[in-house]
C-alpha cells in the first residue's frame, strides 16, 4: 500500500516526482497528507524550494535537522479517528492509487473499494457519524459511534497503518474492514448503528501462536500431574 501510494524505490526512498506532487498539491488541510494523519515532515535539503508553499499551507518550520528541516502542522494534531462525509470508490488497488494520484481539485481525499451498487469514481455520501470516547493500545483502537437512522450508512476511518489481520466489531458483531487510501483501515457502518466499535489487530499467525502456547501450557500441566501420580506415596 505505502510503496504504491508513495512510488517507493527498492531502497525505501520516495520517488522525487511523487514527493513534490504530495508537497505541492496534497499538503493543504483537505489534501492526502492531512487525510493520512501526517502532522510532521522532515523536508530534505533538495526540496527546500518548496518551503514557501508549505508555510502557505499551514506548516511551520521547527528547526534544522541533519540533511533538512523539520516542519509541523500548525494547530492541534489530526484526530486519530475520523468519519468522512464524502469519499470516492474504485475497483482494485491500482485504480485506487490512480484516483489518488490524479484527484481533481475539490474531489474527496478518501477512496475505498466499491461495494454493491457503488459507481466507480462517483462520490459516495455517508451519514454524519457521532464519535465518542476513543481509546488506543498497540493492537487495538476503539471508539463509541452513533449513526443516524435512515438510508445512508456511515464511514469511520482509523488513522493507523493497515495490515492484513485487522478485525472490526461493533458491540461484538463483526464488520468488514476496508482499505481507505490504500493504507488506512476503515469500517462502513449500517444506518442506525450505535455502540462501541473496536478495531483489533489479530492476524491468523498471532491467534495460532496463542493457541499453541495455551496447548503447550496444558500439556506441561498434564505432564506434571502425571509425574506426581507416579511418584506419589
Amino acid at each position: 500500500g505505502f510503496a504504491r501510494l508513495l512510488w517507493m524505490r527498492s531502497t525505501g526512498e520516495i520517488h522525487e516526482r511523487r514527493a513534490r506532487q504530495l508537497l505541492e498539491a496534497e499538503s493543504n488541510e483537505d489534501g492526502l497528507v492531512s487525510a493520512l494523519g501526517v502532522s510532521a515532515l522532515l523536508l530534505a535539503n533538495r526540496y527546500r524550494d518548496l518551503e514557501p508553499a508549505l508555510v502557505a499551507r499551514g506548516w511551520e518550520p521547527r528547526g534544522a535537522v541533519d540533511g533538512g528541516v523539520r516542519f509541523e502542522r500548525a494547530g492541534p494534531p489530526p484526530a486519530r479517528v475520523v468519519a468522512p462525509a464524502l469519499a470516492a470508490c474504485a475497483n482494485g488497488l491500482e485504480a485506487q492509487a490512480r484516483w489518488l494520484e490524479r484527484r481533481p481539485p475539490g474531489a474527496p481525499a478518501w477512496v475505498l473499494p466499491c461495494l454493491g451498487s457503488d459507481s466507480p469514481g462517483a462520490p459516495l455520501r455517508f451519514a454524519p457519524v457521532e464519535l465518542g470516547a476513543i481509546s488506543e493500545s498497540r493492537r487495538t483502537s476503539a471508539v463509541d459511534v452513533s449513526v443516524p437512522a435512515g438510508a445512508r450508512e456511515g464511514l469511520v476511518v482509523f488513522r493507523r497503518a493497515l495490515y492484513p489481520g485487522f478485525r472490526a466489531r461493533l458491540d461484538g458483531r463483526e464488520l468488514p474492514v476496508v482499505a481507505v487510501d490504500l493504507v488506512l483501515p476503515g469500517v462502513r457502518l449500517p444506518a442506525g448503528s450505535r455502540g462501541r466499535l473496536e478495531l483489533d489487530y489479530a492476524p491468523a499467525s498471532l491467534r495460532l501462536g496463542g493457541g499453541l502456547a495455551a496447548l503447550a501450557l496444558l500439556l506441561a500441566a498434564l505432564w506434571v500431574a502425571r509425574g506426581r501420580s507416579v511418584v506419589g506415596p
